[in-house]
């Protein structure tokens, strides 16, 4: 059994699905104005990100790092920890990560300050090794 041909609209590239009227090409148009004056430069860092810090996953497993980064995403700032596996040369983050809110920082920070303490304590990691 046959199936019948697509609509029109779904032969259309992406391009003329998501502007039917032709917005995409390129215009001499005012940028519209940013809400935002006074932060828009720290806004615009957050959303790409701001690398903190990266560690391997192990002395010899070169392959998978734990990243650390600032960003924002809908208004909101947070702190990403995530896991980046390496692939084709290049580092590429995957789903395995957790983020935790600017606000909230104090208290993780907290946290794994006590988590060091207890572990140089218990003898598991030396104070020299960090």
């Amino acid at each position: 059994m046959k199936r019948p041909p697509p609509k029109a609209s779904a032969r259309a590239s992406i391009t003329e699905q998501l502007y039917p009227d032709n917005r995409a090409s390129l215009t001499d148009r005012a940028a519209p104005a940013n809400k935002e004056t006074h932060n828009s430069d720290a806004v615009d860092t957050l959303r790409a990100g701001i690398h903190l810090a990266a560690l391997w996953r192990g002395p010899r497993d070169r392959s998978r790092a734990i990243q650390f980064t600032l960003r924002e995403f809908n208004g909101v700032e947070f702190l990403d920890i995530r896991q980046f596996v390496s692939s084709s040369g290049f580092m590429i983050p995957t789903r395995r990560g957790v983020t935790i809110s600017v606000q909230q920082l104090g208290r993780f920070a907290e946290a794994a300050g006590t988590a060091y303490r207890k572990a140089v304590a218990m003898g598991l990691v030396t104070a020299r090794s960090s």
